[in-house]
């Protein structure tokens, strides 16, 4: 098997942000999913008014929807805003 690259050598084609803003979008990125996943499931009547998850499966939920969310939207940010693509071309 051929060695290859983890990174794709191509230029950036979108905006990389600087270091220093990774914490903030990390806050972002956390904070407006697990916001809006708190309140699907208190749609649902998995979790309630305080964000806490109701019986076993409001904690597989809890568990599971909003990491799902953050997966979408930090995928969402690299493809969009960092226009990076799905993978690296050989």
């Amino acid at each position: 098997m051929s060695p290859r690259a983890p990174y794709s050598a191509e230029p950036a084609r979108g905006w990389l942000p600087w270091g220093a803003l990774a914490p903030f979008l990390c806050v972002l990125f956390v904070g407006t999913t697990q916001y809006g996943g708190s309140k699907v499931l208190e749609w649902f009547h998995l979790g309630n008014a305080k964000g806490d998850p109701i019986g076993l499966a409001g904690l597989y939920a809890f568990l599971l929807f909003p990491f799902a969310l953050t997966g979408l939207a930090v995928l969402a940010w690299v493809r969009f805003v960092e226009r990076r693509p799905w993978r690296p071309s050989d």
